[in-house]
């Protein structure tokens, strides 16, 4: 379970900690008549905001129960590590740690598996790892994606046996493969259109409104999105912003397909010939 609350240093702090601990103890209660106990020593206690705003903030602990927890720099929700300032550096390190030490142990034994054997196993131990939650990298600078690139580099290169310092380019095409920027593209364009088909859950498909006529009927906005207005670079990284955006710049023709596998195919078949237009 996951509890979020927004408040304001030195304005409504001690309001939004007593709003949160109120809310804990109700659930600790609930659970208690229904012969359930929530496990105190696993909750964590993360604040997210701006350095400026992080140097403000005055609680440093959450009481629950008996227990009291420390606020932590970074926790694990669904799979993916945030941390406080939402620089996704975590998450970063922990998918290139674990890809890098896959890449290692496929080494040492790619003598021995086939070629499109080797490809499989890369594919899901460490391309399928690059992909996992990649729709929240969306935004990020340049060099926190060129982390994860380099390691998409080195699975073509083991996969090609090419030498260290051989172009990645033309073994990315070869085998096929989006770079990453366009990776996390994809992942989110295909959630929109999912959104667009009913084929998400409610809480995406709920974020995104189509334009009406109140927005306008211009052909230009045909098949899209109301873009949400954000006032910071967090909000441009969200899912109606970043949905709505990237899917105003797909030809029509790739909107109006109707089944995920048509989709997908001309989706990848397009941002293939946008990353390597230089190449190919």
């Amino acid at each position: 379970m996951q509890i979020n609350v927004t408040f304001t240093p030195d304005v409504d702090e001690n309001e939004a900690y007593d709003k949160l601990t109120n809310c804990i103890k109700e659930i600790r209660s609930w659970m208690a008549r229904n012969f359930l106990k929530l496990n105190d020593d696993k909750t964590d206690f993360l604040i997210v905001g701006n350095s400026y705003f992080l140097s403000r903030v005055n609680c440093s602990r959450l009481i629950i129960g008996d227990v009291s927890v420390p606020l932590s720099a970074h926790v694990k929700n669904i799979g993916a590590v945030l941390d406080s300032t939402l620089s996704m550096n975590q998450e970063i390190t922990a998918k290139c740690r674990s890809a890098w030490w896959q890449l290692y142990q496929l080494s040492k034994i790619k003598k021995f598996l086939s070629l499109d054997q080797l490809k499989s196993v890369v594919i899901a131990l460490v391309i399928c790892r690059l992909d996992q939650n990649n729709a929240l990298l969306q935004g990020l600078p340049a060099k926190s994606i060129e982390r994860l690139q380099r390691v998409q580099n080195a699975a073509a290169r083991l996969i090609c046996a090419s030498q260290r310092f051989d172009h990645s380019t033309p073994l990315l095409i070869s085998l096929n493969w989006l770079p990453i920027t366009h990776r996390i593209i994809f992942k989110i364009l295909l959630f929109v259109f999912k959104c667009k088909n009913d084929l998400a859950p409610p809480y995406l498909s709920d974020l995104l409104a189509p334009y009406s006529n109140s927005y306008g009927t211009r052909l230009t906005k045909r098949d899209n999105f109301v873009r949400a207005r954000t006032q910071n670079n967090w909000g441009d990284r969200s899912f109606v912003v970043a949905g709505p955006r990237l899917w105003e710049l797909l030809p029509l023709t790739i909107k109006e397909h109707i089944s995920v596998k048509s989709f997908k195919k001309a989706l990848k078949t397009h941002l293939f010939r946008d990353a390597y237009k230089c190449e190919i």
